[in-house]
């Protein structure tokens, strides 16, 4: 049996497509209970006397590194790292049955990091991970397995694990700025918090910086990448005193 992104293809029969599942939610994170009920599809269903339930259930992690140095050379990796098999032999249907995803995933990266003009440093790590679940039926009958339905689950990993916290560095002679956020991302309505640190070692006043904080979108086709760029905030901080330190937040 061979499978396609399509569908399932090989010998395969409409009518053997016996049992259809169910899982409670379609979305999952790390070290969730899963909980799968089967149910029978009553017009193809064979004699039960003779039919045995197999039921396998794989993880599989996909990951790719973005480079913001050279872009676009996303580099992914795919692996499987989770298989589990049960065997329901003469059972009452619909059934149900549950399992623990697993609590970690094998994640690597390295921080990557730039310099662009006027000595301003960006340093940051794009790491984007999405999990699927396969789970298969096989129903065996009369020594012939026969492949049914397959569902698949996502499992999302929590953000502050796969992106680190967004740091811009200004360093002009005796004169640095840092910038970064409270969070590496944000779901929709959270407030966020913009931090700046500033650590002037210059005998002279500076004169007052203005600040913006934009909202990129990239959206990905197969004819091209389309970005969109917009601006979220502007804030204006007032001039340092000569060998000011201090820290605030803009928002």
């Amino acid at each position: 049996m061979t499978y396609s992104r399509g569908g399932i293809e090989g010998k395969l029969d409409m009518k053997s497509r016996f049992f259809e599942i169910q899982t409670d939610r379609i979305s999952y994170l790390q070290g969730d209970v899963v909980l799968v009920t089967v149910s029978p599809k009553l017009t193809n269903l064979p004699p039960f006397e003779s039919l045995t339930l197999l039921i396998s259930c794989f993880g599989q992690i996909s990951k790719s590194n973005f480079d913001a140095k050279f872009p676009p050379n996303a580099k992914q990796q795919t692996k499987n790292y989770f298989e589990l098999k049960n065997d329901f032999p003469h059972r009452v249907y619909p059934l149900s049955y549950s399992f623990t995803l697993p609590c970690t995933a094998p994640f690597t990266g390295k921080e990557c990091s730039f310099v662009m003009g006027s000595g301003l440093i960006f340093q940051s790590l794009k790491l984007f991970a999405t999990h699927t679940y396969r789970i298969d039926l096989f129903v065996r009958q009369g020594g012939v397995m026969y492949l049914g339905d397959q569902k698949d689950i996502v499992v999302r990993q929590t953000f502050n694990e796969v992106i680190t916290t967004p740091l811009v560095s200004f360093d002009l002679d005796n004169y640095q700025m840092k910038i970064t956020t409270d969070k590496a991302s944000y779901y929709p309505q959270e407030f966020g918090v913009v931090l700046f640190e500033v650590n002037s070692k210059t005998q002279r006043a500076t004169s007052k910086a203005k600040i913006t904080l934009f909202q990129i979108m990239e959206m990905y086709f197969e004819d091209g990448t389309t970005v969109i760029k917009k601006p979220l905030m502007t804030s204006e901080v007032l001039p340092f005193q000569p060998y000011y330190y201090g820290k605030d937040h803009l928002c």
